[in-house]
């Protein structure tokens, strides 16, 4: 409905409006948030980003943030290209690499990476310790 010059001075039709306006509010049920899922989810990490991180089970995330931390902290960022980042003995540990790019880091990170449950998708594969991770965690 357009309001014209007669209904935008008129206080009763612009009330009306308004009370439709409010019962098509009333009537919505608020959304609930969920939580838990996508990006927040906990996935069990691997022993060598366990003694790293120090918790067992982490989101992802928070294990990105826990690394660039420890990269700010020490600064492990290369100054002549900052995407690259020079590991130390606790970071190689972890990647296997000198330097690594922060793109390749998580890339590498999500072989430490493992889903909490095997019903959430992954599952074991036979004859071998690693676990094949269908649900990106």
């Amino acid at each position: 409905m357009r309001a014209t010059a007669s209904t935008a001075t008129d206080p009763t039709r612009f009330g009306d409006m308004q009370a439709q306006i409010g019962r098509r509010n009333k009537n919505k049920e608020p959304e609930k948030k969920r939580r838990g899922g996508g990006f927040t989810k906990l996935c069990s990490l691997s022993p060598q980003l366990q003694e790293f991180v120090g918790v067992p089970e982490l989101a992802r995330t928070e294990v990105v943030k826990k690394l660039w931390d420890y990269i700010r902290e020490k600064s492990l960022q290369d100054p002549g290209n900052r995407q690259n980042i020079n590991c130390d003995k606790e970071l190689y540990a972890l990647f296997g690499v000198d330097s690594i790019n922060m793109f390749q880091m998580n890339k590498v990170l999500s072989k430490h990476i493992w889903p909490l449950k095997a019903e959430d998708g992954g599952s074991y594969i036979e004859g071998s310790t690693t676990l094949k991770c269908s649900v990106r965690c």
